[in-house]
């Protein structure tokens, strides 16, 4: 309590000495970061109406989450310095730590010389903020934003943190004993909100038809797999030409889908990694289940991402690169290296 007391005073006093403030989050936004930053938004124009606060993402963002308020006020961009001008006085980061996960050049957030917050769960190693609240107990971001802002009822803003503790916590799905309080938090939203969850659910959390087809080709490319003592996983990938014929936006869907569904509906399998092709790089995701592979701790053993312990994420770059290639190296690492456990 004293730790969210603090940042709360501290926090006040930036957005009260700020004119002009930069919200974002990672690159390829989900459901907790898209609910972080509204979150936040919300907050800021709700008590200090006179500031001009704008969101800021460097990557598509998926319109399914138009019902949220504050969406159509979400600007994407290709490159997120463009808007970290002088006319800036503050910027604050949600459901991130470091500044690689937001840009792609992240000395750009290093160079910016006015005040960045940073406001996340993630245990990966923090950059240099000017003030941070980094609670890795926590079930999302939307949890913390919940505890620091929450406070009169107010509709939209439970919906708004909803969309996030939903998502991170797969549905209630992921939550484990030290995080039974979290479903006090949702009892309240929900009331607060006046929903039906599944209907709640339904009006944003769907598929387009393109990205249920990126899903079967991960489901016709899988491969359980038992690599020396890691426990059974499988693997799946994308190629170049499934890159050219379907937008990005839906090969992240597509990969998303898979990833959180099919991937690990086999008992005897525990953990999944899929590569997919992105301009320029390959991307990588990965999910695990508790007791199985800590797949934060690979990919940043891996040196190309971080992420949650049973959900993360990275990046190999160059042009040329194929995902079957990069997924053969992968599995030879796995042969060399003793298993990631907790």
């Amino acid at each position: 309590m004293k730790q969210i007391e603090s940042f709360l005073e501290a926090f006040r006093q930036y957005v009260q000495e700020a004119n002009s403030i930069l919200i974002t989050s990672h690159i390829s936004p989900d459901d907790d970061s898209i609910s972080s930053t509204l979150g936040v938004k919300h907050w800021i124009e709700k008590h200090y109406p006179s500031k001009k606060v704008q969101i800021v993402y460097e990557s598509e963002v998926h319109k399914r989450w138009s019902v949220f308020k504050g969406f159509d006020d979400i600007t994407s961009d290709q490159l997120i310095e463009t808007h970290l001008t002088e006319a800036i006085d503050l910027v604050i980061c949600t459901d991130v730590n470091q500044y690689g996960r937001v840009t792609n050049n992240p000395k750009c957030l290093v160079a910016f010389n006015k005040p960045k917050i940073c406001i996340d769960h993630h245990k990966s190693q923090p950059d240099s903020w000017d003030l941070e609240i980094i609670d890795v107990e926590a079930s999302s971001t939307a949890e913390i934003i919940y505890k620091l802002f929450y406070q009169e009822k107010d509709v939209d803003f439970a919906k708004i943190l909803l969309l996030g503790i939903l998502g991170d916590t797969g549905n209630l799905r992921f939550i484990d004993y030290t995080q039974v309080h979290v479903y006090d938090i949702v009892k309240h939203l929900v009331q607060a909100a006046q929903v039906n969850i599944q209907s709640f659910k339904a009006s944003y959390d769907y598929y387009a038809n393109e990205s249920i087809e990126v899903a079967k080709i991960l489901i016709a490319n899988q491969k359980t797999q038992s690599i020396g003592d890691w426990p059974i996983g499988n693997t799946s990938y994308l190629t170049r030409n499934d890159f050219e014929k379907y937008d990005l936006i839906h090969i992240k869907e597509g990969v998303n889908l898979y990833t959180v569904t099919f991937s690990r509906l086999q008992k005897e399998v525990s953990w999944s990694i899929v590569l997919y092709p992105s301009k320029g790089k390959i991307k990588v995701s990965s999910r695990s289940q508790p007791g199985s592979i800590n797949v934060r701790k690979l990919m940043e053993a891996l040196k190309i991402g971080s992420g949650h312990d049973y959900a993360a994420g990275g990046t190999w770059e160059g042009e040329n690169l194929q995902a079957e290639d990069k997924l053969e190296e992968l599995l030879q690492w796995l042969k060399t290296h003793k298993p990631l456990i907790d």
